[in-house]
């Protein structure tokens, strides 16, 4: 909002309301601040030095300046008086509260002006109760949606949607929100199912008493049936049933393999009630399928339920463990999902509410009261808690077990001695008992304490497997979901092409009704067409016969110009006879002849000329009305061919549409569930079309698979064939080529031989000579094997026994250290009583056991570092023996052996 003010000269002042502030405070910091630079600066404006004001607008400025200064001073005047009677009231009321309780007044009756008291309390309560009865108000209206909301989107639903969780996975199961059915739903379900069995009872009594049954179950189970020729089956099964076999009804067997006895056969859905009653029968069926599965559903919710209570015991007795050992383990957090608990949507919980909730009064005193009367009511169970806190240690366990781990035994006071004294041998027997009393509680403590981990290991492992075995489980939910899934898709399948047929049988009356009606109103509009088109070719030959008529005269007025005109003027002169003739004809003007005839002769060729001129007009406009009634006659023809057209088109759509409701009652929409696989059609993105997709028997495709596998045989035989020859083939090469090499090689050889020299060594070779040297050598390697079999049987049964020893020292270095154990856990304790005795008996205690420590430090330092010497000259010992025996072994292996001796080869000698 802005208020334009308008001043002398021309001036015009803008203050926005929005403003007010900012100008507030401009003029609390600026009491004698321009009026003119106030109202610029709240503009927005730059202010400019250089402005050229009237003077009227300079008077008018300087009066404001000196107002608002005057004002300014008046207002700080103000404000100083205001400021002394504030602080003037604050160390009154100071002075009150700090007044003894008699001679202090309360503070609702210091009140300064008491009619603006009352009209600020009464307007509070105005707006108070304003404020109640619009709260009221949006409350009722809330409510009211909330509860209409809730009629229609959650008592309208007999079961809710869920969802249960496994614990360990993210598998997860929805159940099937199901819809309460109508008064009316129910009533046609109950009708359909009654005219469904009378309807089975009539033909049960038909074929039993006619012997033959209208059903078409038997001829869709002996067109199903593997091998044979159908027709033969179909015709087998007819004389059986006629000669009275007891063999099975094929419905009795079918309804049997039914979820609901009452469907029909699909091959019986012909007609638009059975389609009717069969959709609202596969609505049933799909409830009942959704309600079957929400049982089985329920039950593992209970499952679940069971599981999360046997959890919750495990970890009340794993939280007194922790309790117990002092540790603060996380739990395992087994609880229920909101989406498995549907209910809890209509509860608000405290924690839903992120705002402060307000309490009135009456809500305080409500909890005031519950808390007292709760209070009056438990003082006898405090009284039996106090008694079991005080007794048993707040458990029926006792104190005993749930302190086990905490309990110390105190060492008496007796048996630590004081300063410079010494404990006598009662004393000593005495610490050696309570020592021994220690470690036996230390021992039942720690025993106590790995009974409660293994507990608690034990526990949570059962919580794991009490999971698992839950989660196992589940997978039988998911496995009924997905069956329920793929029953329940195939019946709403075949419930909407259903809907479909009947929609379409509906859309196909409409259409052949209306088509109908159309060819009514189009004959009608054709027998008029017909009789205009009669009535336009009767005043088409009357216009001709008219026209002719005109024709006729013209031509006779031509023939009496020729006699009364024309002849007559040949006698003189025929030129000029000819030229009358044309200008007769042209319908030219007479005048412009030569005047070569008489007044009268040019008189009567004149009246002769204006009849035949007038003569022409009335042709000329009967050959226009001609015309035109034959232009009509032919658009009335076109209309006409046209409707008989169009009568054609609909005589013969409607002829495709009954012949469609005629086939309709045969040609009935199946639904299949084929395996994955055995879908040939190339499927698409989205959805894929299967309208140009064919079924085939499976004795179809079992033929062509033999045809296919018998000329695969055949082909591979073929092929074997081919092969074997060709392997044959190959193998004659090869030969080949290895008889080749071969000769090569021997024509090699004999070229060696040739070219060999002959040298003593190898005389004796040839000779066998040579024979006892080679024995002697393979004695010889033979006795060697024997001395490095031996060799290495000392070696191993010598590390054996160093493995021994090494055992041997490992025990004795474990009694060592067991030993050193004690003797450190006995120095410890000694530490520990000095430590307590220094703690006594004072600061030079203190020094002195600080000196004493410092000792026992050294010479613990000492001994650590002998043993260590010990241990390092015992590693280094052992190290010598190992590098000794190594040394032996090193040796063994360069001992000089004269029993292989090296031959000098040759260039010529054959190795």
């Amino acid at each position: 909002v802005a208020v334009f003010a308008g001043g002398t000269g021309g001036a015009l002042q803008v203050l926005c309301a929005g403003d007010m502030a900012a100008m507030k405070g401009a003029q609390s910091a600026e009491p004698a601040g321009s009026v003119a630079k106030t109202l610029v600066d709240l503009l927005g404006e730059q202010v400019e030095e250089e402005i050229q004001r009237t003077f009227a607008e300079t008077q008018l400025l300087s009066d404001l300046e000196m107002q608002n200064a005057l004002n300014a001073a008046r207002k700080n005047a103000t404000r100083e008086q205001l400021r002394g009677l504030k602080a003037t009231l604050d160390a009154l009321l100071e002075h009150n509260e700090n007044a003894p309780e008699i001679e202090r007044i309360p503070r609702e009756e210091i009140v300064l002006d008491r009619e603006l008291r009352d009209s600020i309390i009464k307007d509070g309560d105005q707006r108070v109760l304003a404020t109640q009865t619009k709260i009221r108000r949006d409350n009722t209206v809330k409510d009211l949606m909330a509860k209409r909301i809730k009629e229609l989107a959650w008592d309208s639903m007999s079961v809710h949607g869920a969802k249960l969780l496994s614990f360990t996975t993210a598998q997860t199961v929805h159940n099937f929100p199901i819809r309460v059915p109508t008064e009316q739903e129910k009533l046609a379900i109950e009708k359909v199912r009654a005219m469904r069995r009378i309807e089975i009872s009539m033909t049960k009594a038909q074929k039993k008493e006619l012997g033959m049954s209208n059903s078409l179950i038997e001829l869709a189970v002996a067109d199903t049936a593997a091998g044979g020729d159908a027709a033969a089956r179909v015709a087998e099964a007819a004389e059986g049933v006629l000669q009275g076999e007891t063999a099975e009804d094929p419905d009795e067997v079918w309804i049997r393999n039914q979820d609901d006895p009452c469907l029909y056969h699909r091959f019986e859905v012909s007609t638009r009630e059975r389609k009717t009653s069969q959709i609202i029968m596969l609505e049933d069926c799909i409830t009942r399928a959704k309600q079957s599965f929400n049982t089985l559903f329920d039950d593992f919710m209970k499952r679940k339920v069971v599981v999360l209570g046997k959890i919750e015991e495990k970890n009340l007795r794993i939280v007194e463990i922790q309790e117990e050992l002092g540790s603060n383990e996380e739990l395992f957090d087994a609880r229920l999902n909101d989406e498995e608990q549907p209910d809890r949507v209509l509860i608000v919980e405290d924690s839903d509410v992120k705002v402060e909730k307000w309490v009135s009064k009456e809500e305080i005193r409500r909890r005031q009261e519950e808390e007292e009367a709760a209070k009056k009511k438990g003082e006898g169970e405090d009284a039996a808690d106090r008694a079991l806190m005080g007794m048993m240690g707040g458990t029926l366990a006792g104190e005993s077990k749930v302190n086990k781990l905490n309990e110390t035994l105190e060492k008496p006071a007796h048996l630590t001695p004081g300063e410079g004294e010494e404990l006598t041998e009662e004393q000593a027997k005495e610490l050696k008992e309570w020592e021994a009393q220690k470690k036996a509680l230390e021992a039942e403590q720690e025993t106590y304490r790995k009974a409660l981990e293994g507990e608690n290991k034990k526990l949570r492992a059962e919580i794991l497997e009490e999971c698992k075995k839950f989660d196992d489980g589940m997978q039988e939910l998911v496995d009924a979901r997905l069956k329920t899934d793929y029953n329940v898709y195939e019946q709403e399948l075949y419930k909407i092409k259903l809907i479909q047929a009947v929609a379409q049988e509906e859309d196909d009356i409409a259409a052949s009704i209306a088509l109908k009606k159309s060819l009514t109103e189009m004959d009608e509009r054709r027998e008029g067409a017909a009789r205009a088109v009669d009535e336009f070719s009767s005043e088409v030959s009357e216009a001709e016969r008219q026209l002719e008529g005109l024709k006729t005269d013209s031509a006779n007025n031509e023939k009496h110009f020729k006699k009364e005109v024309v002849d007559p003027a040949s006698a003189g002169s025929k030129d000029v006879a000819e030229m009358l003739l044309r200008t007769y004809r042209r319908r030219g003007d007479l005048r412009e002849l030569p005047p070569a005839l008489s007044d009268e002769v040019m008189q009567r060729a004149e009246e002769l000329l204006e009849e035949a001129v007038q003569h022409d007009g009335l042709v000329a406009e009967a050959q226009a009305a001609a015309q035109a009634v034959r232009g009509e006659l032919e658009r009335l023809t076109w209309t006409l061919k046209q409707m008989d057209d169009s009568i054609h088109a609909a005589e013969e759509e409607l002829q495709e549409l009954e012949t469609r409701m005629m086939s309709a009652g045969s040609d009935l929409d199946l639904t299949l569930m084929l395996k994955q696989g055995q879908v040939e059609v190339e499927q698409a993105a989205v959805a894929t079309d299967f309208s140009d997709a064919e079924i085939v028997e499976k004795g179809v495709i079992h033929a062509n698979n033999s045809l296919i596998t018998t000329s695969g045989k055949e082909k591979v035989a073929i092929l074997f064939e081919i092969k074997d020859f060709r392997k044959g083939i190959h193998v004659l090469q090869w030969e080949n080529s290895r008889l080749d090499l071969e000769e090569e090689e021997l024509l090699q050889r004999t070229k060696d031989l040739q070219l060999l020299r002959v040298t003593k060594g190898l005389q004796s070779i040839i000779k066998g000579s040579d024979e006892g040297k080679t024995a002697h050598e393979n004695s010889s390697l033979e006795k060697l094997v024997s001395y490095q079999t031996k060799v290495h049987g000392q070696r191993v049964k010598e590390k054996a026994k160093s493995v021994e020893g090494l055992t041997a020292q490992a025990r004795v270095a474990g009694r060592e250290n067991a030993e050193l154990d004690e003797d450190i856990f006995a120095l410890e304790s000694a530490v520990v009583e000095r430590q307590r005795l220094c703690e006594l008996q004072g600061t030079a205690a203190q020094q002195g056991e600080g000196r004493a420590k410092k000792s026992e430090e050294s010479k613990m330092r000492m001994m650590v570092t002998h043993r260590k010497l010990l241990d390092l000259a015992k590693a280094q010992t052992r190290e010598i023996e190992l590098m000794r025996e190594e040394l032996v072994r090193l040796r063994a292996r360069t001992f000089p052996s004269f029993a292989q001796l090296s031959q000098a080869s040759l260039p010529d000698t054959i190795i």
